[in-house]
C-alpha cells in the first residue's frame, strides 16, 4: 500500500497519539522512514484525539488543505478527529483494536491490502 501511494506521488504523514519516540521506533523497525514526509505526535499538541488538531497539523506540515487529505484510522477517537477536521476517513476494522465505533468514517475496510492508490482515489471523487 505505502509503496503504491508513494509511487504515485502521494505525500504521507503519520499522525499518532503515541509518543514521538515510540512512533519513530516503529517506523524505523519497519524500515519505513523514507515513506513519510511528516510525523506528528499527540504529545506535541495541547489537545489529543478526538480533537482534530493532530490531523490539521499534519495537513499543514504537508502543505495540504484538509479536504485534500485522507486519514486511515482504526480507533473511535481517531475517526472522530478526522471527521471534525473535515478530512475524509477510511476506517480500518483492526482485530487488534477491539470493538471501535467507526461509523463516522467515509468507508470501512477490513484488509489494508485494499488501500491502494486506485481505491483511495475512487473514494475521493
Amino acid at each position: 500500500m505505502v509503496c503504491d501511494l508513494v509511487s504515485h506521488g502521494v505525500l504521507l504523514a503519520v499522525a499518532s497519539s503515541s509518543p514521538r519516540a515510540f512512533i519513530e521506533a516503529v517506523i524505523k523497525k519497519l524500515d519505513m522512514q523514507k515513506y513519510f514526509q511528516v510525523v506528528v505526535s499527540g504529545e506535541e499538541l495541547e489537545k489529543s484525539k478526538p480533537e482534530p488538531d493532530i490531523f490539521l497539523r499534519a495537513a499543514d506540515l504537508l502543505g495540504a488543505e484538509p479536504g485534500e487529505c485522507v486519514v486511515i484510522e482504526d480507533s473511535s477517537p481517531g475517526v472522530e478527529a478526522a471527521y471534525r477536521a473535515g478530512i475524509r476517513c477510511i476506517g480500518f476494522v483492526n482485530p487488534n483494536s477491539g470493538s471501535q465505533d467507526l461509523s463516522k468514517a467515509f468507508v470501512t475496510v477490513d484488509d489494508m491490502r485494499k488501500l491502494n492508490y486506485e481505491y483511495i482515489c475512487s473514494i475521493c471523487t
